[in-house]
């Protein structure tokens, strides 16, 4: 390039001037004329682009492409439309050929007596900046991740200081670098002391020597886990004294060497504990065996005695019921006066030994069930009946007490039902309830048998009476042999108690429930289950 001569003719002392002044400038200061030719270059942009005024005087601006040419144009056309507002950016190239991102504001310049207007473009390096820019965006950021991190590494240090574990940093030769204050007061060293130290001080004599060894094995493979899983550790303290404790280890790795975070927990008062409830467990199972010993003798001594029971009842039962029979046939006879008539008083006499006997004979028949169902004796002979006229029959079997108190029977049984029961034992439970309620209906009341929704395979049986009714709580316990929940309608108690927990024992042999709603003063309901019959 070419030195371009001073143009003073026409400036006016303008030229100079501006030459004056982009000296002094610290931006890079270009001065084009008309013919977008360089015409003035200050010591800044010598200092950007590489190239000196003499190299580039006269020569078109560096610009990197046709493109960016074409912009430059663009810029220059659009400065002397509409003046120096506009700021462009532009890639532009250095003397080393590196390229050059720039922001640029064109200004208008008056060349004395030249034909066409010149430019003044003053210049900023936008790489330098955006590098400036990312330089003090990553020193902030750095300051930032270190004050972070100098608040962790204080954070950190007051946690370690609180904790009530004691927590000791190892090196990768086994030596200690950092303890806590826990550490101090369990082992009884000074934290001056223990540092340097030989992580093995703490650990027990005799086991120093192993421990050393799992110390190097566990550095080949650093991980975080709890040591002596199953096992039971032990450290020692200054004075010697030994005790129990549980360790936990944490590998850290560090910029120059992997490092060890050991916690250590003393376990002595856990382990005092432990072992007391396990002498107590023991004593617990001793005294627990042997309570069970003596209430295994009881419960054999008490199967015993109710077995003997249970045959007891059913050997004088059997006594019984033999004369009972000789005086209910004698007083039969002696009614229907075959042997000579009976005068008034006579034959009251023999109606009163033939009721009583006939009573006693269902008193004895009713334990003599029980003994046999206690005993496991009695048997079911199933068989595929109709209900419908079994508890029909059961209901004529009571008509006269019915009648004699003007109580309402009502029998509402479907047409159809069969069961697959024991028709016998059927009947019996159907008569004790059938009988309970009589007995417990006052005069002129009501009594309806029929059937409920139950559950499949089963038929559910109601007795519902107006009687006096179940005491509230009592309804489990009238189940119970001998138990007689209250007064009959004349006041007086009647039976043995034995009805209902008969009633019961059956229904649970057919597989069944009997279960019994009642509000005292308004009536009882007794239902039961009883297997249907598969057959139609």
């Amino acid at each position: 390039m070419g030195v371009a001569a001073p143009m003073t003719n026409g400036a006016e002392g303008s030229y100079p001037a501006v030459t004056v002044l982009a000296s002094l400038c610290s931006w890079p200061v270009i001065g084009l004329d008309g013919d977008s030719r360089i015409h003035l270059w200050n010591g800044a942009a010598e200092a950007l682009f590489g190239w000196a005024l003499s190299e580039v005087a006269g020569a078109r601006p560096p610009v990197a492409d046709e493109e960016q040419k074409a912009a430059l144009a663009e810029s220059l056309t659009a400065a002397l439309l509409n003046g120096n507002e506009r700021i462009n950016t532009a890639v532009w190239k250095t003397k080393s050929g590196e390229s050059v991102e720039v922001g640029f504001r064109v200004a208008r310049w008056n060349l004395r007596d030249a034909a066409k207007p010149g430019f003044i473009l003053v210049l900023t390096n936008l790489s330098e900046e955006r590098h400036i820019a990312a330089e003090r965006t990553r020193l902030q950021e750095s300051a930032a991740q270190s004050k972070a991190e100098a608040e962790t590494g204080i954070r950190f240090r007051e946690l370690v200081e609180a904790a009530p574990d004691a927590i000791i940093k190892v090196d990768a030769n086994g030596r200690i670098v950092l303890v806590n204050r826990a550490t101090e007061s369990l082992f009884g060293y000074t934290r001056a002391y223990l540092i340097g130290q030989p992580v093995e001080i703490l650990v027990p004599r005799a086991h120093r020597h192993a421990h050393e060894g799992h110390r190097f094995a566990y550095s080949r493979n650093p991980v975080s886990r709890p040591m002596g899983h199953g096992m039971t550790l032990h450290a020692v303290k200054k004075d010697g004294t030994e005790f129990p404790v549980e360790i936990s280890l944490s590998p850290i790795e560090s910029a120059d060497e992997m490092r060890t975070i050991v916690i250590v927990r003393d376990v002595s008062e856990r382990k005092r504990i432990e072992e007391q409830m396990r002498s107590m467990e023991q004593e617990f199972n001793q005294a627990l065996a042997a309570k069970n010993s003596e209430l295994r003798r009881q419960n054999s001594e008490i199967e015993r005695a109710d077995r003997l029971k249970s045959e007891f009842l059913a050997s004088m039962s059997h006594e019984l019921r033999t004369p009972l029979h000789t005086v209910i046939g004698f007083s039969q006879l002696l009614a229907e006066e075959i042997q000579g008539p009976l005068n008034e008083k006579q034959r009251r006499f023999v109606d009163h030994i033939h009721r009583d006997s006939q009573h006693l004979l269902e008193l004895i028949n009713d334990i003599l069930d029980l003994s046999k169902i206690e005993s496991g004796k009695i048997e079911l002979r199933r068989d595929i009946f109709e209900a419908g006229p079994e508890v029909q029959g059961v209901a004529e079997s009571i008509s006269h007490g019915v009648a004699s108190k003007s109580i309402r029977l009502e029998i509402q049984i479907e047409g159809g039902v069969l069961l697959n029961a024991d028709k016998v034992r059927f009947r019996e439970i159907l008569f004790n309830l059938l009988s309970n309620a009589l007995k417990f209906t006052p005069p002129a009341g009501r009594i309806l048998v029929d059937t409920a929704p139950a559950e499949p395979g089963f038929c559910c049986f109601r007795v519902q009476d107006t009687g006096v009714g179940i005491p509230e709580g009592q309804e489990e316990a009238i189940f119970d042999k001998f138990y007689q929940v209250g007064s009959t309608t004349k006041g007086v108690r009647e039976g043995t108690g034995l009805g209902l927990a008969i009633t019961r024992h059956l229904v649970e042999l057919h597989g069944g429930r009997i279960w019994v709603c009642s509000e005292p003063g308004k009536g009882s309901c007794f239902s039961f289950t009883i297997p249907l019959s598969e057959k139609k």
